[in-house]
Order: structure tokens, then sequence, then C-alpha cells
């Protein structure tokens, strides 16, 4: 994906909300999650890496002696969302690099976290890259915890999609932001971010006539506009797709449905390391 796009999705952070981002309900899910494959006192001695900069992760409760490695290709994220959120732990440092070619040392992380990071991998041999990359670095038995953003098992029509809110029957824009966007990739995996864009704006040009019937702020609707021109491609894979390409370098063993709009698409899943 290009740094463009990423320049333009860390200046409007902020407008950004659930379910693009974690909401408390997601940080509490997370942590139970955690907690359920480490003891307080493994949790203590731990060396997390992050694939993506997070905040809502980074802000989570860790132990004060805890150490956090944030992973991200993107300069403009790094520099501009890693400092949003206080870390409690010993240590928190920033890479810049692939989460295909991590400049880490075998086993050298006890836990890895990703929220939605794996939506941005487009090919399914890129998530075998990656399942690879994290086997290497991550310990014996460690765990990898994401929250995954999966297209619904029946794919919803793009004119039904757009149809609702001329209906004025929508929820959250960013909950539409993504219904829309797993329509139109359901029926055709090889759309770019700008052809969801283009769907979108040809559809609904008078972006203050959206805020007046959706109640949406202009804020919030306008984020979609990072997609404009982006040439990248986002997926959405469901849990067993996403299980069966980290296997065998990893098992799921858990998976968690929050409760908030178009929470049964993103499920909060743990794997764990296997010894192949």
């Amino acid at each position: 994906m290009t740094e463009s796009h990423w320049t333009r999705h860390a200046a409007q952070w902020n407008n950004v909300g659930s379910p693009l981002r974690p909401n408390e309900q997601d940080q509490r899910l997370y942590w139970q999650a955690i907690a359920a494959c480490m003891s307080p006192a493994e949790l203590a001695q731990s060396r997390t890496l992050l694939l993506g900069v997070t905040p809502e992760l980074r802000a989570l409760p860790w132990p004060t002696t805890a150490q956090l490695l944030a992973c991200d290709l993107s300069i403009q994220m790094l520099r501009g969302i890693w400092p949003l959120a206080t870390f409690s732990g010993d240590y928190a440092a920033r890479i810049n690099a692939d989460w295909m070619r991590l400049p880490l040392a075998a086993n050298c992380c006890s836990l890895a976290l990703g929220d939605g990071c794996l939506t941005t991998v487009p090919g399914e041999q890129d998530y075998r890259r990656i399942a690879r990359e994290l086997h290497h670095v991550l310990a014996p038995d460690a765990h990898l915890i994401l929250r995954l953003f999966c297209a619904p098992d029946c794919p919803e029509q793009t004119e039904d999609v757009l149809a609702d809110l001329h209906r004025g029957a929508v929820g959250n824009f960013h909950a539409y932001k993504w219904r829309l966007a797993m329509a139109m990739h359901a029926h055709d995996p090889a759309l770019t971010l700008a052809d969801v864009w283009a769907r979108w704006d040809a559809e609904f040009p008078d972006k203050q006539a959206v805020a007046k019937l959706s109640g949406w702020s202009i804020d919030a609707i306008n984020t979609l506009s990072v997609y404009r021109d982006a040439p990248a491609r986002y997926s959405y894979l469901s849990v067993a797709q996403v299980a069966e390409l980290f296997a065998p370098e990893f098992k799921l063993v858990s998976t968690v449905y929050p409760r908030y709009e178009l929470g049964e698409r993103c499920p909060i899943v743990s794997f764990q390391r296997l010894n192949v």
C-alpha cells in the first residue's frame, strides 16, 4: 500500500471510530485473551510485538516491567499515531519494517498482537509469509492475538448497501464504510480502494446531503476520502481461512465476537505458535 494512503490515514486518525478502531469492549476482550494465555509472571517479563501502531493496544494495562515493539512499514503512521497513547510498561519502541521481513532475532518475542492488520494484506501468499515470519520471531508456545475483519458468509449486494443509506437505514459511518467495502470486494476481489471511493463518490457526490440524511459528521464521512486514487487492495478472509493459511505454524485457540454494530465481522482470535 502506498505511503500517500497512510499519510492521509494518519492525518485523519482522530476521526476514525469503531469498528475500524478498537473500542473499550475490544480492549477488554484483548486483555482477557492475553490473560488466558499468559500468567501474571509471564506478562511481567513479556516482550510483545505489535503489528501496526494501534494506540488502544499500546494503552492496555501492561505490567510496569513489560516491553512493547511496534512494527509498521509506514513512516507516517509511526510518526503520527505511535505517540498518541501512553505505555504503562518498562520500554516501548517503534520499528520501521515489513511484517514479512522483521528485523528481529529468533524466538525473541513472547506475544504478538494486531488490530485489523491482516486486512491490509491482499494476497494469500503474503499471509503465509507473515505466518512464517511470526513463527520465527515468537518464542515456542507463544500466542498471536488478532482482531480480524471478516466478510459475512452471505455477502451483501453493493446496491443494497447503497440503498440503505438512501433510506436512512444505517448505523455509524465506519461500520457502513466497512459494509460497502466488503460487499464490493465479495464480487470483485481484485478491486482497489480507489474503486470503493469511486463507487461511493458516484452515488453520493454531495457529502453535506449525506450528513443530513444519515446524521453522520462531515469529518467522519471525509475519512473515506483516503481511498481516493489509492491503488492498494484489502482482504476480508474468514476465521477459518486465516486459520488454514497460518497452519502449520499456528493453531487457532479461541474466537470471541464483540457485541457492537458489525461485531459479528470483527472477531478477536488467539493463535498459539506450534513447534514445527
